[in-house]
């Protein structure tokens, strides 16, 4: 998006802001961030980019190789209208599990759990349909009490909306994270808005930076590790309002604190803009489109055509 639209500019001064969906803690995916910005900045000097990060470490390494880097975990703009606890919603799993078919979310720790409700897609860049299929055959196959929330189509999963997502998570007791790296995982964000305690293994990419020890609980990566954390966060039998309340409060202020910061990013590029305006922002900016959809919506603003 940032290579088209700097194109479509040319030499009109503009300012990205960018939210990093994955994890640049690691030498290879650093380096690739760092030449591609590089690049751009020598094409189109009066193109600013400033990366919102979802970590304070990734903000250090950016800050250390002059690219201007703010803290801003994407995992505000999960809406909280979506996400939430359904009133008289039986528990059914002691699980839900949102993830994609893909070898690094590591399905197989949640094995030793008696009922994991699965909500899953197939991404092509992560598994071929063959590939895929197989995957899922083998995660339900653990157990006769794992189940897919999603209706299968040609052995794969089809696409759920986003409250029939929330739906899933009402019948069940816990939210897994399970993989080792990620974005934010925005899915954990989802969790605790729906009111799901959550167990999660040590991971880089920022989805601990809501989670609270009263609620979520930190396992090995072991299937009985992980097992052991579910039984002990539903032991807990902590309401679902209260965890939802909680997330709350914490969402709202780091909501503040971040249209504090990027107001202070619009004052130094000289932009008389309320920060207000454009974070967290709305739904339908979020929509995933072609590039030369964003575009052509882009090019109907006033002064920009």
């Amino acid at each position: 998006m940032v290579e088209a639209l700097s194109k479509l500019l040319g030499d009109r001064p503009a300012l990205f802001l960018l939210l990093i969906y994955w994890s640049i803690e690691n030498p290879t995916t650093f380096e690739f961030l760092r030449r591609n910005a590089e690049r751009l900045r020598a094409r189109s000097p009066r193109h600013s980019l400033v990366f919102m990060c979802n970590t304070t470490e990734e903000q250090t390494l950016l800050e250390k190789t002059q690219f201007e880097a703010i803290f801003v975990n994407q995992n505000q703009i999960v809406s909280e209208k979506t996400f939430r606890p359904l009133p008289g919603a039986a528990i059914e799993f002691d699980a839900v599990y949102n993830a994609k078919l893909a070898r690094f979310k590591r399905h197989h720790l949640a094995a030793a759990i008696d009922g994991v409700l699965y909500v899953s897609y197939r991404c092509p860049n992560d598994m071929s349909r063959s590939a895929g299929r197989a995957y899922l055959q083998r995660t339900l196959e653990r157990s006769p009490h794992h189940r897919l929330a999603n209706p299968i189509v040609n052995g794969l999963p089809a696409p759920l909306t986003p409250d029939e997502v929330n739906e899933a998570y009402s019948r069940t007791a816990v939210g897994l994270c399970l993989s080792p790296i990620e974005g934010a995982m925005r899915a954990s964000m989802e969790y605790l808005l729906a009111g799901l305690p959550i167990v999660t293994t040590p991971s880089r990419g920022g989805r601990d930076v809501f989670l609270d020890a009263e609620y979520c609980l930190t396992a090995a990566a072991d299937p009985r590790d992980i097992r052991d954390a579910v039984f002990a966060l539903r032991a807990r039998r902590i309401p679902h309002q209260i965890i939802r309340e909680r997330t709350l409060a914490r969402l709202e202020a780091a909501r503040r604190q971040s249209q504090s910061v990027l107001n202070d990013v619009f004052a130094r590029h000289g932009l008389e803009l309320d920060s207000a305006a454009v974070w967290p922002p709305a739904a339908s900016a979020l929509t995933s489109r072609p590039p030369r959809s964003h575009i052509g919506e882009l090019l109907k603003a006033p002064g920009v055509g």
